[in-house]
């Protein structure tokens, strides 16, 4: 699950308690979200443009919560 979330304004870094940020950020891809990794294989990098909706958030927080439990 995740640990933790840290950064400033829209980076942000996605921490997960077990190093699964690639197998995730491949998860989010095959659902046509873009996110990154880190060189800590725990973090996931998001960097979503200025102009995301509060619906895209959303959406993105539903995808991760799927993505990162199965």
């Amino acid at each position: 699950g995740i640990s933790g979330v840290r950064g400033l304004g829209l980076l942000l870094g996605v921490e997960f308690a077990e190093p699964v940020a690639a197998k995730v950020q491949k998860e989010l891809l095959s659902r046509r979200i873009i996110t990154g990794t880190s060189s800590d294989p725990r973090v996931l990098r998001l960097l979503p443009p200025l102009c995301v909706t509060l619906e895209e958030a959303g959406l993105f927080v539903e995808a991760l919560k799927e993505a990162s439990t199965g």
